[in-house]
């Protein structure tokens, strides 16, 4: 089981032989074995190779190498394995691969010794001087990345950087197995930056909110949406603390909403207006202070679809989806269930208004924001901008209202659309009748 494409060689002891086959190749000097003219060399392809240690991932097809008479070697053979520079994981490369074979005694991965090994990345193959047959793979280590950095999109093409590369991050599960699909895999998980899509067409384990795990996968864009596809992964606890909810209004989400793609989010609705059909789930069309947002209704979240018009706080996915071709765009909010729908009975005003301002600097050129926190009592009116030393007017950040806590989001770029030059800017906050000013700094990435 498991074994493909098999291939039985026959070479001589009386002189040196060199075997080809898809993928890889042996040199084999004459004199292998002793008292025989001729023997039988045996290469599989192992199509469901033994799982390698936890911070390994393999990076070439996976061959067993076998021989009749099954007898110690008398001398070094050669083998040449080809790598696929696509496998390696971001944050990794090809210097740090290091070849192992499979120890069937001892059930585990064995590396091989340095000198006894090179890297030819020019042909992207693994030299192994080895005196014994087993499997051979090349393995490489999985480098723990952020959310973020998996994510960047440094020429800002809408297409992940590290696309159809694999990566490895943690996060902690905010939508778990079964919320929006119960055949396959398709769930959340975030970080303290950011948040992303797993998908897998099988559910192998079940994963639910609160869980933090490691995960492993190709990532890739489905309908804009980024995503882990298959992935391998590590549950590290059961009992993680959710990431709170970002608190937006409709105007901060539909500006900027691939900030937020795939994060806890909360929005306060207004009014629901209209309801549309996407195949089986339902589109919502809500508004927060005249500003239009929409609500994904996904079937399998099983949420009543009949709401009524009722001001409510809304909390769910921020979605990605642009295969729909509808006049909402592809941005949506994507509750997990009904109680993620919390009506607002009573609203009182409160006298605890405080404003902040952290990830100061920032590096726009990074994916950073400037993160501007606030506190406040019902409908009460901010506006921020932003200034260049000069005292020109670079960006007008937000004018409008807000209710409660919550932040709002600079990546950095000026009115024009152009990001930022590196500097000092002021950033000046007019908020509950007081007028701030402190200094912020966009900087550079550190090379």
């Amino acid at each position: 089981p498991g074994i493909q494409n098999s291939q039985t060689f026959i070479f001589s002891m009386h002189s040196d032989t060199t075997i080809i086959k898809s993928g890889m190749s042996l040199v084999i000097p004459c004199g292998l074995f002793s008292g025989i003219d001729t023997a039988s060399l045996e290469i599989s392809e192992v199509n469901l190779p033994p799982a390698p240690p936890a911070n390994l991932k393999i990076a070439s097809v996976v061959y067993s190498i076998k021989t009749t008479p099954d007898s110690p070697l008398l001398k070094d053979v050669v083998i040449n394995l080809d790598y696929d520079y696509k496998l390696i994981p971001a944050g990794s490369d090809e210097s740090k691969i290091i070849p192992y074979y499979f120890d069937e005694n001892a059930n585990t991965y064995c590396a091989i010794a340095a000198s006894k090994y090179q890297i030819d990345k020019t042909n992207k193959k693994v030299i192994i001087i080895t005196n014994h047959f087993s499997y051979y793979a090349a393995l490489v280590p999985q480098n723990l990345i952020s959310i973020t950095d998996a994510k960047i999109d440094l020429n800002n093409d809408g297409i992940p950087d590290f696309a159809n590369q694999y990566v490895t991050v943690e996060g902690v599960v905010t939508a778990g197995v079964n919320t929006f699909d119960n055949k396959k895999l398709n769930i959340y998980i975030q970080d303290t930056g950011a948040a992303i899509n797993l998908y897998s067409t099988n559910i192998d384990t079940d994963i639910y909110e609160g869980y933090k795990i490691r995960v492993t996968g190709k990532l890739e864009r489905y309908n804009g949406l980024s995503q882990i596809t298959s992935p391998l992964i590590t549950i590290l606890n059961t009992n993680s603390e959710l990431p709170a909810a970002v608190k937006l209004n409709a105007l901060q989400f539909t500006s900027n909403p691939e900030a937020y793609e795939g994060s806890l989010i909360e929005i306060l609705a207004d009014d629901t207006q209209g309801r549309y059909s996407a195949g089986s789930d339902k589109i919502l069309k809500a508004s927060e202070n005249m500003n239009i947002f929409y609500i994904y209704l996904d079937n399998n979240a099983a949420i009543n679809s009949t709401l009524p018009n009722l001001k409510t706080k809304v909390r769910g996915i921020a979605y990605q989806n642009n295969s729909l071709n509808y006049s909402y765009g592809e941005y949506f909010i994507m509750p997990r269930g009904d109680s993620d729908f919390i009506p607002l009975v009573t609203a009182s005003s409160s006298s605890d208004y405080s404003v902040s301002v952290s990830n100061n600097p920032f590096c726009p050129e990074l994916g950073q924001n400037l993160e501007i926190n606030y506190n406040a009592g019902l409908n009460t009116p901010i506006e921020i901008k932003i200034f260049n030393i000069q005292g020109r007017l670079a960006k007008d950040l937000y004018s409008g209202i807000v209710s409660g806590a919550g932040k709002i989001l600079w990546d950095g770029r000026k009115n024009s659309g152009r990001t930022a030059d590196i500097g000092i800017y002021i950033l000046y906050i007019n908020f509950n009748n007081q007028k701030i000013s402190r200094p912020i700094s966009v900087a550079a990435p550190m090379r």
